[in-house]
């Protein structure tokens, strides 16, 4: 693994140094984020999200791609309305203002969507209205990952072992999560 690692370092280096553009196929999604300017993302022979790799990464345009590059989280939720600066969304009887992006336009009013979140950027806090259950507890090393029942849902989340002398949650304990709007995407439920 490290040789790759470095090999995919190593062309990448060469492609800035000598300036010129290089196609790079390849089905690691962490290769592609790691050495690409651009990245397309083909289903079925069709191209179906063209942007740079924070783009692609942080904000997907449908299920195949948010499934696709890295792990990610799909809540249910529905929408209550879109306006020109937000669209509202309901989760669990919760009202959540998500900033507007233009691709939010397609998007109708009681419209079952899904929200998607990186598992990296849910916090277990105990200040918010969303709580779920710990349904399973990993202990990865550099990580910690949890598995939480939350509504109809359930998600993952990655949080750094930054305090190993603290202890993992327990399964079955009630957290409460933290769902920065900032790192909500909002896409439709149909591929």
């Amino acid at each position: 693994m490290k040789l790759r690692v470095q090999t995919r370092f190593e062309i990448r280096q060469i492609q800035q140094t000598l300036g010129i553009t290089a196609v790079y196929v390849t089905h690691d999604q962490e290769e592609a984020i790691s050495i690409a300017d651009r990245i397309v993302v083909m289903n079925e022979g069709k191209i179906v999200q063209v942007g740079t790799p924070k783009e692609i990464y942080n904000t997907p345009d449908n299920i195949f791609v948010a499934d696709f590059i890295g792990n990610t989280n799909f809540i249910e939720a529905r929408v209550i309305k879109v306006t020109e600066k937000k669209m509202v969304v309901s989760l669990l009887g919760e009202q959540i203002d998500i900033p507007y992006q233009e691709k939010y336009k397609i998007f109708e009013t009681n419209e079952e969507v899904y929200l998607t979140i990186k598992p990296e950027a849910i916090a277990i806090t105990d200040n918010t209205p969303f709580f779920g259950k710990v349904s399973k507890a990993s202990f990865l090393g550099h990580n910690i990952q949890y598995e939480v029942e939350l509504g109809n849902s359930f998600v993952t989340i990655t949080a750094p072992n930054n305090a190993p002398q603290k202890n993992l949650i327990e399964e079955g304990t009630i957290v409460s999560l933290d769902l920065p709007i900032n790192c909500i995407q909002i896409i439709k439920r149909d591929k």
